[in-house]
C-alpha cells in the first residue's frame, strides 16, 4: 500500500475537510453567508432586534452563533479526521510484517468503502444544517 507524501513526511493523501483550517473556513462562510442574507432580507434594525428581544437571552443568543459557527466546524472535521487515522494505522499495519499485509490491504479498502459513505452522510449533514441556519437568519425564529 502506497502513501504519497512529500520528503519531510507530508500526506499528500487526505481529504481536505480532515484540516481544521478548511472547516473553519467552510463554517465562517456559512456564518457569513447567513448574517449577510438575514441583513439583507430584513434589515439591520430588524435583524438585530431578533438577538435582543427577551433581554436576557440575549447572551445566549449571542453564544449560539459562536456555538453553531464552532459545531459546524468540529463536526466534520472529527468524523473525516477519525477516518483518516485509521487509513493511516491500516497503512502501519501492512509495513509492520509481510503476513499483516493482506488483512491491511482488505482492511483498508474496506474502510474506504466506509469512508466514502460517511463523507457523503457528513456532506449532506453539513448541507442541511447550513440551510438551517441560514433559514432561521432569513425567516426569523417563528
Amino acid at each position: 500500500m502506497a502513501k504519497i507524501e512529500t520528503t519531510n513526511g507530508y500526506n499528500l493523501w487526505t481529504s481536505p475537510t480532515a484540516n481544521l483550517g478548511y472547516d473553519f473556513a467552510f463554517s465562517f462562510l456559512i456564518t457569513l453567508i447567513a448574517h449577510v442574507e438575514g441583513i439583507r432580507r430584513r434589515g439591520v434594525k430588524e435583524y438585530l432586534k431578533a438577538f435582543v428581544t427577551p433581554g436576557f437571552m440575549t447572551p445566549m443568543n449571542i453564544l449560539e452563533e459562536f456555538t453553531n459557527f464552532a459545531s459546524l466546524a468540529l463536526r466534520i472535521f472529527g468524523n473525516i479526521f477519525a477516518g483518516e487515522v485509521l487509513a493511516s494505522l491500516l497503512v502501519t499495519l501492512s509495513h509492520q510484517a509481510v503476513y499483516w499485509y493482506p488483512f491491511a490491504f482488505i482492511g483498508s479498502m474496506a474502510w474506504t468503502a466506509f469512508s466514502i459513505f460517511i463523507s457523503c452522510i457528513q456532506a449532506y449533514v453539513f448541507t442541511m444544517l447550513s440551510s438551517i441556519y441560514i433559514g432561521k437568519k432569513i425567516n426569523g425564529e417563528e
